[in-house]
């Protein structure tokens, strides 16, 4: 790889960005790019990125080793990238010299000898599996732990390979556009677009070491960004023409979008977020989109409105995202330390407690969240609610839930390695 000291500084800068702001990998190169308006650089610059989040715990862990864990962030990110390129095989330390400009002192780069590589690999095969997992795939602790808990050492890391690999999905909006089309432009932008096998409106585009948000398809509304996984929570749904449908948390309105897109704008939808800012966003993008029949509405969808209105309802409640490792893999530095899952948990309990409030007698209800975690999936599900059932049978994909809990049989879970999507859990249930 041909470095520069512009895209070594780009690349440094998003990944501490990325650790102060706690922003996607998107938005870091966004805002790196503000800073130093490289921007011939930057799609080099996002690659290199990348790879150092895939191995930023070895570099952190050979840095603790010689008690340099607390460097400034500027340089431990400088330091992280230096890293990943020279394990990876990708520059020499020759290279990193001529580039490190004032970020890497001289004893920083004594740490690249063949010598101080071997004892990081040493060092990670001596620790307790958990740990050891976690720092050689760069993933947080307690999500390796959850892994370990509920599915064991061989398909945890089976997991953790998948997430290597990451896979962007276009969706096209088939409201603006024909998919042939669609997939014209993208080839003359120079990707390699792939029918999904499943959903013909979703394309797979697999140089996805690229900002995608940019293309022009995806600029005029004529495609949008949506994993596989969240289409196969939309379609859980079993959306029909007449249906009236209150989505949950809604903004910034992809899931929405999806529902008239499938239906052809017809029926009408009920789209509540509490956060004014999203709501905002939400209105521009549906507008975009040429979405047509939603209703938005700011408001908690914590407490009670609309009792017993809605033929389906879907609450993709806000959560850790710790499944969207593989979209996005700023949150393998993000959700480094656990964050508060109980928060989440109560806040997605109420959300689903006031779903099914709102729910016709027969309807169907679809709760989901992008998470690895048992506290924002099945354990939602261990106390029976007297109103509904659970039917996992309109959902067309998916594992079944975490061993140990009682609603494992009726409950799903979407894995990268198994369904090539990012993390999801999905109930399915109806209201009696």
């Amino acid at each position: 790889m041909e470095l520069s000291p512009f895209s070594f500084r780009l690349s440094s800068l998003i990944l501490e960005i990325i650790e102060r702001k706690k922003v996607s990998l998107d938005i870091a190169l966004k805002e790196a790019l503000k800073k130093l308006r490289t921007y011939e650089e930057a799609p080099k610059a996002y690659r290199i990125a990348i790879i150092a989040l895939k191995r930023f715990a070895e570099a952190d862990l050979l840095l603790k080793s010689k008690g340099m864990l607390g460097i400034p962030l500027r340089r431990k990110c400088a330091f992280r990238v230096a890293y990943s390129l020279v394990k990876e095989g990708l520059v020499e330390v020759k290279d990193i010299r001529g580039v490190r400009g004032g970020l890497l002192s001289n004893r920083l780069l004594r740490l690249f000898t063949k010598g101080e590589l071997e004892n990081v690999e040493n060092l990670i095969n001596s620790l307790p599996i958990a740990e050891r997992l976690s720092i050689k795939f760069s993933t947080p602790k307690w999500i390796v732990e959850t892994f370990l808990r509920f599915l064991g050492e061989r398909e945890t890391t089976e997991i953790l390979k998948a997430n290597l690999i990451r896979r962007r999905w276009i969706r096209v909006n088939t409201i603006k556009i024909n998919i042939k089309d669609a997939l014209k432009s993208l080839v003359e932008r120079g990707l390699r677009p792939k029918i999904d096998k499943d959903y013909r409106f979703l394309i797979e585009v697999s140089d996805a070491s690229i900002p995608l948000d940019n293309l022009p398809l995806i600029k005029r509304g004529h495609a949008i960004l949506q994993d596989k996984g969240s289409v196969i929570v939309v379609e859980s749904l079993g959306v029909k023409r007449e249906d009236l449908i209150l989505d949950v948390a809604a903004a910034p309105g992809i899931k929405t979008s999806l529902i008239q897109q499938v239906r052809n704008n017809e029926g009408n939808v009920i789209a509540v977020d509490i956060s004014k800012k999203r709501v905002l966003a939400m209105k521009v993008l549906l507008k975009k989109l040429g979405v047509r029949g939603i209703s938005i509405i700011l408001g908690d969808a914590t407490r009670g409105f609309f009792r017993g209105k809605f033929d389906k309802v879907l609450i993709d409640a806000p959560c850790t995202n710790s499944g969207a490792m593989r979209q996005d893999p700023a949150l393998r530095l993000i959700l480094w330390n656990k964050p508060g899952i109980e928060r989440y948990h109560k806040l997605q309990h109420l959300m689903l407690i006031n779903g099914i409030d709102m729910l016709k007698k027969g309807g169907v209800l679809v709760f989901s969240t992008c998470s690895f975690s048992e506290r924002e999936g099945e354990a939602h599900f261990e106390q029976k609610m007297n109103d509904i059932t659970l039917d996992p049978s309109g959902i067309k994909f998916g594992a079944r839930g975490y061993k140990e809990f009682s609603s494992s049989e009726y409950v799903r879970r979407l894995f990268p390695h198994l369904h090539g999507t990012i993390g999801f859990f999905i109930a399915r249930a109806i209201k009696e």
